[in-house]
């Protein structure tokens, strides 16, 4: 995560807004190149990153997904931040000394 991201993340948690009630379209996304893929617009090169951690690999993929979702809602807005319509999805998982620990990147797509 950028450090302007970081900032803005801690000013809309700790204004009390969170990722949810940002607009739903920040503009940060016409800095990349889009593309229609099965009838979403979708960034065609730029990935977004996620990560967590969970007692079990169920638990620390929904932990990566949501670290995935509340960034990219964060940066571009909520339109883009579903996983379950990103493109190019990709994600790992392996043992922890907490548990499991998975990584997810994906494209955000709306």
């Amino acid at each position: 995560m950028t450090r302007f991201a970081s900032v803005l993340l801690a000013i809309a948690v700790g204004s009390g807004i969170g990722t949810a009630a940002l607009a739903d379209q920040t503009g940060f996304a016409s800095s990349h190149d889009l593309r229609k893929e099965r009838g979403r617009l979708c960034m065609s090169d730029h990935y977004h990153q996620g990560g967590g951690n969970g007692a079990t690999k169920k638990a620390a993929q929904a932990a990566a997904i949501k670290s995935w979702q509340d960034f990219t809602a964060l940066e571009y807005g909520s339109d883009w931040a579903s996983f379950s319509r990103a493109g190019g999805k990709g994600m790992s998982c392996s043992s922890a000394s907490t548990g499991v620990e998975c990584n997810i990147e994906a494209r955000p797509c709306r």
